[in-house]
C-alpha cells in the first residue's frame, strides 16, 4: 500500500491532472500554459494563481498566491476534506490505476496479477517521461534558436528608444542612467516593440540567451493565432516550457566578492549589480538551486526574497538547501529593517529608497544588522508575521535540547492508556514484624493452653449456669467466633499493618528519576539534576511543592505521612545522597562549560579542548545555550562594537574580559566597568548581549552596594555577575573589599546564605565582574581598587534615526562567533600577560583618581618636592582650597586636609614633616612668626592662578614657599 502514492505520481502527467482539475471539480484552465482560479483561497476572480507544471518526480499543482502545492492526491485531500489514503483510492479509481487500499483479501494469484500490471504501469510511465523529455528538449532547442535571433533585436531597440522609455527603465532600474548599469546590462536588457515591454535576456556560460523575461506580455490569441491588446498577468513573464537558470552567469563569474546575494528575480539581481553587490537568482523563490550548488561553494550567502509571505517560507527552506554548501548562510528579513515597509517589497524597492545613504555605504552596511541564521527564535518571529507559515515550517524547527524542571516533573507523572502511572513506583512501607509477631504468638499460646475440648466445656458451662435470654445467647455466640477469627489475623496484620518510612520514599523518587536517566547532584547544599547535557539547579521549593502536591499522593504515600516535614526530610535526604559535585568541581583545573553540541574545557593557560559529547562525570553545572563552531564568525557584533567603542584597543578589552569570564582562574586580578553618561550610547545593548551570551542561569546580577551579608550566595555557580547600575553615593560597608576578595587569584570567599550552612568559593569557583553606570561611584575607592579596573567609557551617543530597537537581540546567532572572537581575546591576555588598556583607558583611570581623591590631582599639579623648601600650613591649605574651588569641587575642613596631604605624599615618595618654623621676616596673614610648616615641599609656580585671597589680602603664590635658611623682606 505504500507504494500507492508513487504509483500514482508516476502514473498522472500534467495533461492528466489539468484535465482531472477541471472534470472532476469544474475548474477551467483559460489556455494551453494559463492558470485557473485556485479554489483554496478567497480570489474574488481576479486574478487565476493556480498553475500545473511537471518534473521528474510527476505533476504537481501550485498556487502562487495562497502558496499550497502538492500533487493529484493532495489536491483531491485539500478540496474533499479526506484522508490521503482515500484521496488516492479516489484517484486510482477514476485512473483505473490498480492498488491494494481496499486488498486485503485478494488471494495469492490476484495478487501476482496485480504485481504484474503494476510493474506494467512502471515501465509505460518510464517510457513516457523519457519521450516527454525527449520531446521537451527539442521545444527547447527550438525554443533557444528562436530567443537566440531575437535577443539582438531586444537590445538594439532598446538602445534605439532609449531616451523614450526613460520611465519605464526608471520604474525598474533606480540607477538606470549610471555607467556602471549600462554596462552591465549592455547583453542582459532589451525592449520588446512587439509587446511594449522591457525585456531581461538569461544567457548560459557560453554567453548564449537560453530565455527571455518581458516585463509585461500581451495575450496571445491561439485561435487568430496574433496578439490581442490584452496583458497577461504577472510580471518579468519567461518563455514557456523553459528550465530555470542562474542569473546573471556571466557577471556571477567576473566577480570576485565571497559574498552572493540570492534574490527573488532577474530584475533584482540587475539592481543589485548596478551597487556592486555580486548576486544570484533562478528567476523564481520556487526552483531548486539543487543542479547549480556548486555556484555557492564557500560563499557567504544571503537570502533576500520579498516581504510577503511566501517570501519568507521560501527563504527559510532555501536556507537549508544551500547550508551544506555555503561557508555562512543568513536569511535577511525586510520587517527587520523596518516594520513600515509594505507587502512585496523588493530588493529594487530598497535600493530605490536608499540611493542617498548608498553613496557613503554599501548594502551590506545596510542590511547588517537585519540578516540572521535560521533558528526555532527566527521561525517563531516569522510566524508571528504570518500565522499561516506555522505549520509549513514546523519541519524545519530544531528540537530543543534543554529541559527545564517541568519538563522532567512531566516525565515523572506521565501515565499510560490504562491511566496508570510510568515512571512512579508506590511506596513499599516496611511491616512492623516484631510487634505483629508479639501478639500473634500470644494468642496461638492462649488457644493452645485451652485446647478446643477445655474451650467448648468453658462455653457449655456458661450457657447451664446463667440464666440468660435467647439475646444473650446470640451475643455469646457472636462474641465466640470473634474470638476464633483472630486466630487467623497474621496475613490481615501483615497486609495492613505496616509503616511508611522516608527512607522508602526517597528510595522510591530516586528509582523515578534514575529510570528517565536523571542522575541527582548537590553543590553549595543545593540540588541539581543531570539532564542529559548539564547539571541544571532546582529550586528546593519547586522540588517540594512537586512532591507535596503530586508525587506523594501517586506513590500511594499514607495520608497521615502526607505532610510538609516529611516533604523537607525527603528533599534533605536527596540532597544528600546525590553526586558530591563540590568534591568533582575542587579536583579540576580546568573550567567544565557544556555546550549544545559538547563539553569545553579551558585551562588556566588558555588552552582550549572541545569534546563533541556530554558526560555527568564531568560536573558541568553550566551550559551555554548555543553550539561550539570553530570557525563561526560574528559579522554584526564586529560592526557594532566598531561604531559605538571609540578605540579599537577598547574592543580588544572587552574581548578579552569576555574570554577571561571563561578561564578558570582570576590570575589578572580584575574587573569590567562601562561608563557612560547618558543613554543611546551603546552601553545597555553590550550588557543585554553578554546576559544573552551567558545566559540567565549563569548570571548573578548584584550591585556593588550589594556586595555582603547573605546576598552573595547569589554568585554560587555564576560565570559572572552583572551590575547593570552602580550608586554613585552608596557608602563603603565592606563591599569594596569583598570586591577585591572576589577578583583575587587566592582568597576564597566566604559565603552565608539566609537559613543555611555557610560555605566557600574557591578561587577557581567565583565568578567575573562587570558592572555599569551613567555615574561613577566615589566613595571608599582606593589605588587598590583602581588597579583592578577596565574603564571602558562610551562617549558616542546614537542619533534617533539610527536606533534599532532589540539590537542586542539580533546577535542571537552569532553567540558561536562572539565565543571564538572571545577565545581568542583570551589567548591575547594570556600571551601578553596582561589586559589591553588603551591609552584612553589610562588617561580616564587618571582623571577618575583625581575626581576620587582630589588631593592627588593638587599633589602632582602644585606642589614640588624640594627638601630645601618648607611652606607655611596657612599658606598651603589656603593653596589647596583656591585649586579645588577652581575645579568645581568642594574642599576637605582644614582639620582633614593635612592628614590626607601627608598620606599623598607618601604614595608619590614624597618626605614630608610638620613643624613650626621661625620665619626671619614678617608674612601676610600670618599672626606669629613662628608658625607650623610642612617641611620638603614647595608651590609649583606654573598652576591655574598666582595669587590666593587670605586674610582679607591677596597672596602671590611665588611669595608663599620658604626656602631654609633665607633671609626673607618683609612683604
Amino acid at each position: 500500500m505504500n507504494n500507492v502514492f508513487e504509483t500514482i505520481k508516476q502514473t498522472i502527467s500534467k495533461d492528466d491532472l489539468k484535465d482531472f482539475i477541471s472534470n472532476e471539480y469544474g475548474i477551467e484552465f483559460k489556455a494551453n500554459n494559463a492558470n485557473a482560479f485556485c479554489p483554496f483561497h478567497d480570489h474574488n476572480f481576479q486574478t487565476p494563481s493556480l498553475g500545473v507544471s511537471a518534473n521528474n518526480n510527476g505533476a504537481f499543482f501550485h498556487c502562487f498566491a495562497c502558496n499550497t502545492s502538492g500533487d493529484i492526491t493532495k489536491f483531491v485531500e485539500l478540496k474533499e476534506n479526506i484522508s490521503p489514503l482515500q484521496a488516492a483510492k479516489k484517484v486510482c479509481e477514476y485512473f483505473n490505476i490498480p492498488c491494494d487500499i481496499n486488498a486485503q483479501d485478494l488471494s495469492e494469484e490476484e495478487k501476482k496479477e496485480r504485481a504484474k500490471k503494476l510493474e506494467a504501469i512502471k515501465r509505460q510511465n518510464k517510457e513516457r517521461r523519457a519521450k516527454d523529455n525527449e520531446q521537451k528538449q527539442e521545444l527547447i532547442k527550438k525554443n533557444i534558436i528562436a530567443i537566440g535571433k531575437i535577443a539582438p533585436t531586444l537590445i538594439r531597440d532598446l538602445e534605439i528608444n532609449y531616451s523614450s522609455i526613460k520611465d519605464t527603465l526608471e520604474e525598474s532600474f533606480h540607477l538606470y542612467f549610471m555607467p556602471i548599469f549600462k554596462d552591465i546590462s549592455k547583453d542582459l536588457l532589451g525592449y520588446s516593440l512587439e509587446h511594449k515591454s522591457l525585456a531581461i535576456i538569461i544567457r548560459d556560460k557560453n554567453n548564449n540567451p537560453i530565455n527571455i523575461r518581458y516585463r509585461q506580455k500581451f495575450k496571445y490569441d491561439s485561435t487568430h493565432k496574433m496578439l490581442t491588446n490584452e496583458r497577461m498577468d504577472g510580471k518579468w513573464i519567461g518563455q514557456a516550457n523553459m528550465s530555470s537558470f542562474p542569473f546573471p552567469l556571466s557577471l556571477y563569474g567576473n566577480h570576485t566578492d565571497d559574498k552572493v546575494i540570492i534574490c527573488e528575480g532577474e530584475k533584482d539581481a540587475l539592481n543589485l549589480y548596478s551597487v556592486g553587490v555580486r548576486a544570484l537568482t533562478l528567476g523564481g523563490v520556487n526552483n531548486s538551486f539543487e543542479p547549480y550548488k556548486a555556484l555557492l561553494k564557500d560563499k557567504t550567502v544571503y537570502i533576500w526574497f520579498d516581504n510577503d509571505e511566501a517570501g519568507y517560507e521560501n527563504a527559510i527552506k532555501k536556507y537549508h538547501e544551500l547550508k551544506d554548501v555555503a561557508k555562512n548562510i543568513y536569511v535577511v528579513l525586510f520587517y527587520a529593517i523596518s516594520k513600515k515597509l509594505p507587502p512585496k517589497y523588493d530588493i529594487s524597492d530598497f535600493i530605490g529608497d536608499n540611493i542617498p545613504k548608498l553613496h557613503a555605504n554599501t548594502i551590506y552596511d545596510l542590511i547588517s544588522y537585519s540578516c540572521f541564521k535560521v533558528s526555532n527564535v527566527l521561525i517563531d518571529e516569522i510566524c508571528d508575521y504570518y500565522p499561516k507559515l506555522s505549520k509549513k515550517l514546523e519541519k524545519f524547527r530544531e528540537i530543543e535540547p534543554l529541559k527545564e524542571f517541568i519538563d522532567i516533573k512531566k516525565e515523572i507523572i506521565q501515565k499510560d492508556d490504562n491511566g496508570n502511572y510510568i515512571n512512579i513506583f508506590p511506596v513499599k512501607g516496611e511491616l512492623d514484624d516484631e510487634f505483629i509477631d508479639r501478639i500473634l504468638d500470644k494468642t496461638k499460646a492462649l488457644k493452645k493452653e485451652l485446647g478446643n475440648e477445655r474451650y467448648d466445656l468453658l462455653k457449655d458451662l456458661y450457657l447451664r449456669n446463667f440464666v440468660v435470654t435467647e439475646t444473650e445467647t446470640e451475643n455469646f455466640e457472636r462474641w465466640t467466633k470473634s474470638f476464633d477469627e483472630a486466630f487467623k489475623i497474621s496475613k490481615t496484620m501483615r497486609s495492613n499493618y505496616h509503616q511508611t518510612h522516608i527512607v522508602d520514599m526517597v528510595e522510591s523518587l530516586n528509582q523515578s528519576f534514575y529510570k528517565l536517566g536523571y542522575i541527582l547532584g548537590e553543590y553549595k547544599g543545593n540540588l541539581y539534576v543531570w539532564t542529559n547535557n548539564h547539571y541544571m539547579k532546582i529550586e528546593i521549593n519547586s522540588m517540594a511543592k512537586f512532591i507535596h502536591s503530586y508525587w506523594m499522593k501517586a506513590a500511594r504515600v499514607d495520608l497521615k505521612k502526607q505532610t510538609r516535614p516529611n516533604v523537607d526530610l525527603i528533599v534533605a535526604d536527596l540532597i544528600s545522597l546525590a553526586i558530591n559535585l563540590d568534591e568533582i568541581k575542587a579536583r579540576q583545573q580546568r573550567r567544565v562549560i557544556n555546550m549544545l553540541n559538547g563539553t569545553i574545557f579551558i585551562s588556566k593557560n588558555g588552552k582550549v579542548t572541545f569534546k563533541d559529547k556530554h558526560d555527568h562525570k564531568d560536573g558541568a553545572t553550566n551550559i551555554l545555550k548555543f553550539h561550539y563552531d570553530p570557525n563561526a564568525t560574528c559579522p554584526k557584533w564586529n560592526r557594532f562594537l566598531s561604531q559605538v567603542m571609540s578605540d579599537s584597543d577598547d574592543e580588544k578589552t572587552l574581548m578579552e574580559f569576555i574570554g577571561y569570564c571563561l578561564l578558570p582562574s582570576h590570575d589578572y586580578e580584575s574587573f569590567l566597568f562601562l561608563y557612560g553618561k547618558s543613554g543611546a550610547n551603546g552601553k545597555s545593548v553590550i550588557l543585554d548581549t553578554l546576559k544573552s551570551f551567558f545566559g540567565d542561569d549563569n548570571i548573578s546580577a548584584l550591585q556593588l552596594q550589594q556586595f555582603e551579608g547573605h546576598q552573595l550566595h547569589a554568585l554560587t555557580n555564576k560565570i559572572i555577575n552583572i551590575g547593570s547600575e552602580i550608586d554613585k553615593n552608596s557608602s563603603d560597608k565592606g563591599q569594596l573589599a569583598n570586591l577585591k576578595a572576589i577578583v583575587s587569584p587566592k582568597d576564597n570567599l566566604q559565603i552565608n546564605p539566609k537559613n543555611q550552612e555557610p560555605y566557600l568559593l574557591l578561587p577557581n569557583e567565583k565568578p567575573k565582574l562587570a558592572f555599569a553606570g551613567n555615574e561613577k561611584p566615589r566613595q571608599g575607592l582606593d589605588n587598590a581598587v583602581f588597579r583592578r579596573m577596565l574603564l571602558i567609557s562610551f562617549d558616542k551617543e546614537v542619533k534617533d534615526g539610527q536606533k534599532i530597537r532589540g539590537l542586542s537581540d539580533r546577535f542571537a546567532d552569532e553567540m558561536a562567533g562572539i565565543f571564538n572572537l572571545a577565545i581568542a581575546g583570551l589567548a591575547r591576555l594570556i600571551t601578553n600577560g596582561k589586559f589591553t588598556r588603551s591609552r584612553r583607558m589610562q588617561n580616564e583611570l587618571e582623571e577618575y583618581k583625581d575626581e576620587v581623591n582630589p588631593i592627588r590631582a593638587f599633589v602632582r599639579d602644585a606642589i614640588i618636592q624640594d627638601e630645601n623648601y618648607f611652606i607655611p600650613s596657612k599658606y598651603l591649605y589656603a593653596v589647596y582650597k583656591n585649586f579645588i574651588e577652581d575645579k568645581g569641587g568642594t574642599p576637605l575642613k582644614e582639620k582633614n586636609f593635612f592628614k590626607a596631604f601627608r598620606d599623598e605624599c607618601l604614595m608619590n615618595n614624597i618626605v614630608t614633616s610638620y613643624e613650626q618654623k621661625r620665619l626671619q621676616s614678617h608674612y601676610l596673614g600670618l599672626t606669629n612668626d613662628r608658625p607650623y610648616c610642612i617641611v620638603g615641599v614647595r608651590i609649583n609656580l606654573n598652576i591655574d592662578f598666582d595669587s590666593v585671597s587670605f586674610g582679607g589680602q591677596q597672596i602671590f603664590i611665588n611669595t608663599m614657599s620658604v626656602r631654609k635658611g633665607a633671609e626673607l623682606a618683609s612683604i
